[in-house]
């Protein structure tokens, strides 16, 4: 099944539940997101490329949140 991303946010997404930490770090990765699929769409890629382009950016994005949420977590425990 491939994926078929919709129009790009003009906005940011408010991030209500993600402590104050992170929050920086989910707002450029979404903003990178935006700016990848708006650029490979333009370069009229297929949706195909589009999804493995997404999804390399994504498992790059889980690495450093699952390190920044465990350091998080490190200083809570240890506070």
């Amino acid at each position: 099944m491939r994926a078929v991303y919709g129009p790009i946010p003009s906005r940011h997404v408010d991030l209500p539940s993600i402590p104050a930490e992170l929050q920086d770090s989910v707002q450029r990765h979404q903003r990178h997101l935006a700016a990848l699929v708006s650029s490979l769409r333009a370069a009229g890629l297929t949706e195909e490329v589009i999804d493995a382009s997404v999804r390399q950016l994504l498992d790059s994005y889980h690495a450093e949140l699952t390190s920044a949420m465990r350091a998080l977590l490190q200083d809570t425990a240890s506070a």
